[in-house]
């Protein structure tokens, strides 16, 4: 009979601890699943900034890609222009609309075959204009507006703002007091 009560125990401890481990394991895929999940959404999250930093891209190798052929149209001899410093950047205000510009530095041959040197450029897309850096001869304020145009049109907004935060002076002007 003893025997007997000691089988029942055993069987009785296994089946309980057999519970026990199946639960453990219910446990352990749950746990499994739900890192799984987290991961899916991680990529998935990553997959889409990667996708929105990629538009972005796009568009601005569009927009300097028109500007490119703006500025083409306008020299005397196309196929000698260099470019550097190209940069694309979106301006957004409460006041006007959307505001694309390209800036960067352009340099081309002039009608007697030689190179001009490189001048810095504003191109604005929404009116197709071209800005080009005055020459050394041009008045103080023709100066002093492409500085403030150029520093305005090709900063990014965030960067903008803290360099007027820091060095007030240098955005003290009315056309950047308008997009605010």
């Amino acid at each position: 009979m003893l025997k007997i009560l000691i089988a029942i125990v055993l069987v009785l401890a296994v089946s309980i601890g057999g519970k026990s481990l199946y639960k453990q394991y219910q446990v352990k895929e749950a746990a499994a699943k739900l890192a799984q999940d987290e991961t899916a959404k991680a990529v998935k999250a990553t997959q889409q900034e990667k996708a929105k930093v990629d538009a972005a891209k796009a568009v601005q190798e569009a927009q300097i890609a028109a500007a490119k052929s703006r500025l083409e149209g306008a020299l005397k001899d196309p196929t000698s222009v260099q470019y550097r410093n190209l940069i694309a950047v979106l301006h957004t205000s409460t006041l006007r609309e959307a505001s694309h510009t390209t800036c960067g530095e352009i340099n081309a041959k002039n009608s007697y075959g030689g190179y001009v040197g490189f001048r810095r450029f504003i191109y604005e897309e929404n009116d197709k204009s071209i800005e080009f850096e005055p020459t050394k001869d041009a008045t103080p304020y023709t100066q002093k507006f492409f500085e403030v145009s150029y520093l305005i049109g090709c900063t990014p907004q965030a960067e903008l703002d803290a360099i007027c935060k820091a060095n007030p002076e240098r955005c003290d002007v009315p056309i950047y007091k308008l997009g605010q």
